[in-house]
């Protein structure tokens, strides 16, 4: 089970990307 590893990145690199989805969100939100 070497991917094991992997996956925790990968879960972090997910929950990354969320939360530059959802702070552009919001500050899109905040322009208009």
């Amino acid at each position: 089970m070497t991917e094991q590893p992997m996956d925790k990145r990968s879960r972090m690199h997910l929950l990354l990307i969320f939360t530059v989805i959802a702070g552009m969100a919001l500050l899109a939100d905040q322009i208009r």
